[in-house]
């Protein structure tokens, strides 16, 4: 027991389920990195001897130092590669191994065993399971509803679906399954849900195996709605009364450029036509004075010759 309760405090990647007579539950998603914790306690097997396998399948051996990444052969081709242990571990006597890029057909029952080590054996099933990927679309819509439609492909296991509304509300659905031929996940899985009332609506998929939620969602307007209405009314409004204002203002502008433009072609005649009469005006005035001054002299003359 006490063994057991060491493994359970192991830090790993992924979700350790700890059970009684030395059997160790792992749960990790695909593509993710997982470690499958062993050990004897704090005693050194570097020197030792440690087999790991799935079923018949060999998955990492350990003889002193030489393994499976170094010179052993044998290793099974699904394991080559992406699979090493922890060398600087040894010493405190852990034979845990990752494997890297976990698949749906990594999942088994695997085992950790010490034959030189009073043929110790442990026990791990590892469970791999697939992340929901989620797509979401309006299939109809009206003024006043909107069918929604969400999809859920390569979830594995098992899932709870559902469609939510802005208020937190579950939403009544219709659930159908899409024809598949593939061997390692389960059928699309869709959800339909009809909505009457404009807002924000969550697809929501739950995989409680893995510990594991997804979400997605969707902006529904439904014209019919009132609220929905008033708000477009009153953008109607104020785009109506910017154009009328922007209107007005450019009447204006053109009124007065047109006025000025009339004011300048009334005042141009007139002042050609004082420019134009100006010389003659002067020249009446010229020969007015020189009239004047000779008959001033005529004048002058005349008392002239009378004094005389």
């Amino acid at each position: 027991m006490e063994l057991i309760n060491l493994l359970c405090l192991l830090t790993i990647t992924g979700v350790i389920i700890c059970k009684d007579k030395g059997f160790i539950r792992v749960v990790a998603r695909v593509g993710e990195d997982v470690v499958l914790p062993c050990s004897l306690g704090p005693k050194n097997i570097g020197p030792a001897l440690f087999d790991w396998t799935k079923d018949q399948q060999n998955v990492f051996l350990y003889d002193g130092g030489v393994h499976y990444n170094n010179g052993l052969h044998g290793q099974d081709p699904q394991f080559k590669g992406r699979v090493s242990h922890f060398p600087d571990k040894l010493k405190n006597g852990d034979a845990s191994i990752i494997i890297r890029n976990i698949q749906l057909s990594d999942s088994g029952s695997y085992s950790c065993y010490f034959p030189l080590l009073n043929h110790q054996r442990f026990y791990i099933e590892l469970f791999v399971g697939a992340s929901a990927k989620l797509r979401i679309m309006i299939l109809q819509i009206t003024e006043d509803r909107a069918l929604l439609q969400c999809e859920v492909h390569e979830a594995f296991p098992g899932l709870q679906i559902s469609w939510i509304d802005s208020n937190g509300t579950i939403l009544p659905a219709t659930e159908k399954l899409e024809d598949s031929d593939d061997l390692h996940y389960p059928p699309a899985l869709m959800l339909q849900t009809n909505v009457t009332k404009t807002g924000i609506f969550r697809c929501r998929v739950t995989q409680q195996e893995l510990n594991h939620t997804t979400e997605a969602q969707i902006s529904i307007p439904i014209f019919s709605d009132k609220t929905v209405a008033g708000s477009i009314g009153v953008l109607v409004t104020v785009v109506i009364s910017t154009v009328v204002i922007i209107g007005l203002i450019a009447v204006v502008i053109l009124y007065w450029w047109y006025r000025r433009r009339q004011s300048g072609n009334r005042e141009e005649p007139s002042s050609r036509l004082r420019s134009s009469e100006h010389p003659d005006q002067e020249q009446d005035n010229k020969m007015a004075a020189h009239m004047q001054r000779r008959g001033s002299d005529v004048q002058k003359t005349t008392n002239q010759k009378k004094d005389t």
